[in-house]
Order: C-alpha cells, then structure tokens, then sequence
C-alpha cells in the first residue's frame, strides 16, 4: 500500500524526462540533500473520475543522470453511491533520512475499509545509499476485510496490549496479516497513541482538505 521500491535504469530515465518536459502530471518538485547528495521529491498527479491519485517519486541525483528510488502514495480516494474511503500520505526531511507518513480513513459503508496509520523512515548514507529504519503502524479494519476471515475474536480484544487468553490464537493471525498488508510492525499502547499524533500533526492539512472532499454527511470512522 502506497510504496515500493526499486531500482530500474528505465524508470529513471522515463520519470527524469517527464519531470524535465514539465508535463501537467507533474507539479511541486523539491531537491534536497542528504549526507551531501541531491535528491529530488517529485509530485506526480493523475486524475481518476472527479478524484485526483496523487504520488510523490524519490531520485538520487548523479551528475546529469538520475536514480529512481521509491514511491509513495500523497492522495488516493475511492467512493460509490453511500460510503468514502482515502488515503493520506506525506513526509519529513532531515539531514541524514526521509521519514514517510500514511494514515487511511473510511466511512461505514466501506465493508472491508481501512483505518489506520503507518510510519516508513529510510536512513541515508554516506554513499547516498537508503537502507529501511524504523517501520511501524496500526490499523482495524471493516467487518468484510480479508484480514478478518475466519477469526471468531472482535478487533477490540485482538488489538489490546494485553488480550484475554481466549482470543490469543485469533490475534497472532490477525496481526500476522495487518504486518503484511501495511509492510511494517504494529505497535499497541502507548506506541500507537504516540504514533497517531506524530503522523495526524505532519499530515494536519492533507487530512483537512480529504475531509472536505467527501460529502458533508459522511461520518468518518474514528479509529484513533
């Protein structure tokens, strides 16, 4: 959901050169520099119905050339007749990593909708080389997702620090799949609260202007 990464010669030439021809897909373009090598953030927009998907692109600059990197998802929203869903993507920079923030809402007519939150940091290093840090996040889900299949357990219980005995088995599953569906280590407690501020105060004005997309009766689920 929202990343992945490689490392393709092609890709690299085919992004650099769109972003070079300024063509409407692309917007806001930043270079930074980590351990004193340039990079660029590239915003890449498509539109899909009245809804624009929207991505941001990493690249390692190298003299004339480029490296494309990874990609990580700023906007995406889905809708039909009675319910809205979105996902909310942005970043931080330092001097020596980028950090990516993802948090996904749904209204409850989404049946297997997505509520949660993730935190992606990649460390730079002196070779401009990325290695993956700290991954984490949390997330419940709508009654009809897969992750929920077969479990007899309520979310309520399997996502508590402490679960009663009875639902143990059912959670070892159930967090098996949120771990591979988001890519990254679910946390609990106090972890989890720490991780929702965190993302919720970067991601404060994407997180507005997703609200204000959706229609004015819409109920958000509140997961948080």
């Amino acid at each position: 959901m929202g990343m992945k990464i490689g490392f393709r010669f092609l890709a690299s030439l085919s992004i650099l050169m769109l972003m070079l021809l300024a063509g409407p897909a692309w917007g806001q373009r930043d270079t930074v520099t980590l351990q004193g090598k340039r990079y660029i953030l590239a915003i890449e927009s498509s539109p899909e119905d009245e809804f624009i998907q929207k991505q941001v692109h990493l690249l390692r600059l190298q003299g004339s050339q480029s490296k494309w990197l990874l990609r990580h998802t700023l906007q995406a929203e889905s809708a039909d007749c009675n319910s809205f869903a979105a996902e909310v993507g942005g970043y931080t920079v330092s001097d020596t990593s980028i950090v990516f923030y993802t948090i996904w809402m749904y209204t409850p007519g989404q049946m297997a909708g997505v509520c949660g939150v993730r935190k992606q940091a990649y460390i730079v290093d002196e070779k401009g080389r990325l290695a993956q840090g700290e991954r984490i996040c949390w997330a419940e889900f709508g009654p009809q997702h897969p992750c929920l299949d077969g479990l007899e357990a309520e979310q309520q219980d399997m996502l508590q620090l402490q679960p009663p005995k009875a639902v143990l088995a059912d959670r070892r599953t159930f967090l098996a799949c949120v771990e591979d569906e988001l890519g990254a280590k679910v946390v609990l407690g106090a972890a989890k609260t720490a991780l929702w501020e965190e993302a919720k105060q970067v991601l404060a004005e994407p997180l507005q202007k997703a609200a204000k997309h959706a229609a004015p009766d819409f109920i958000w689920r509140a997961c948080d």
